[in-house]
């Protein structure tokens, strides 16, 4: 098969093979059409391979039993999915980008429930203030 009749950026010779009787591979290629598919097979090829590797590296998670019982919306729940996605990272059976996105929607699930807890933690104090009589009265009658 011939190989494109290209060169590189560098000055060399393409080594990729030429589609057709054109004489260009599919990178160089100077038919706007053939850019416009190539982008596409692209574009398709690098969705395919994301979705294949989140797919594949997010079962054990999401099978996983223990994970699946755990309560995101309590401390201790995200608390027990970030253990479970830094064991799974330790024996590197999930892909490090869906750990990544796992760890950042943790922390942020984790800071809303830190501030629930307080606004809790207020309203309780606050209405046991209301309830609480005054130990010293502000005024005496004379």
């Amino acid at each position: 098969m011939a190989t494109c009749k290209a060169t590189t950026v560098s000055g060399a010779a393409c080594r990729a093979n030429a589609r057709g009787a054109t004489g260009w591979c599919r990178w160089h290629d100077p038919d706007p059409a053939v850019r416009v598919e190539h982008r596409a097979q692209s574009r398709a090829g690098g969705i395919a391979k994301a979705a294949a590797v989140v797919t594949e590296t997010a079962a054990p998670l999401a099978t996983d039993p223990a994970v699946r019982a755990l309560d995101l919306a309590t401390a201790h729940g995200v608390r027990g999915v970030l253990a479970a996605m830094l064991r799974a990272l330790t024996t590197l059976s999930v892909d490090v980008r869906l750990a990544n996105a796992l760890g950042n929607l943790a922390t942020a699930q984790r800071g809303t429930i830190e501030q629930a807890d307080i606004i809790a933690r207020l309203d309780a104090l606050e209405a046991a203030e209301r309830q609480r009589t005054p130990r010293f009265p502000l005024s005496r009658a004379r």
